[in-house]
C-alpha cells in the first residue's frame, strides 16, 4: 500500500511519487549513452561583446548575445554583427559612412571579427572582445 513519508534518505535511482508525478532520484549526473547527441548549450561559446572606446557611451560594454546586433546611427551609418556558431561577422547595412574594422572600410561583404578588432562606425570607436 501507499505510505505517507515525511522524510526518507533516498538511494540513487530510487523512485518516489509526489502527487501524480513519479520522480526518480539520481545521486549523480547521468552520463550520456553512446551515440547521444552533444549538449548544444554547452558547446555554445559565451557571447562576445563590443566595448565602446569613444563618444557619449564611452566605457560601456554591449554583450553580443542576440543573433544579430546592429550598431551605428540610422541615416549616417548602420552596421550589423551576426552571431554564427563558429564566430561573429560584421557588415555594413546602410548609410553613406563606411564603417571600418582595424582601419579597413567594410562593405556589404561580411568581415570575420577577431578578439581585439577595432571598429569605427558613425565616428564612434569600439573594440570587439571575445572571451
Amino acid at each position: 500500500g501507499k505510505e505517507r513519508i515525511t522524510s526518507h534518505p533516498l538511494q540513487d535511482t530510487e523512485y518516489f511519487t509526489i502527487g501524480k508525478f513519479k520522480v526518480q532520484f539520481l545521486a549523480s549526473e547521468p552520463s550520456p549513452g553512446p551515440g547521444a547527441a552533444p549538449d548544444d548549450a554547452a558547446a555554445e561559446p559565451p557571447p562576445a561583446a563590443i566595448r565602446v572606446l569613444s563618444g557619449t557611451a564611452e566605457g560601456r560594454q554591449l554583450a553580443l548575445s542576440k543573433p544579430v546586433t546592429t550598431l551605428g546611427k540610422t541615416g549616417v551609418a548602420v552596421a550589423a554583427i551576426t552571431r554564427k556558431p563558429d564566430g561573429y561577422e560584421f557588415h555594413h547595412v546602410e548609410g553613406g559612412g563606411r564603417p571600418t574594422v582595424n582601419g579597413q572600410p567594410v562593405g556589404h561583404q561580411p568581415v570575420r571579427l577577431k578578439d581585439g578588432d577595432r571598429i569605427e562606425i558613425a565616428g564612434t570607436q569600439m573594440q570587439f572582445v571575445q572571451p
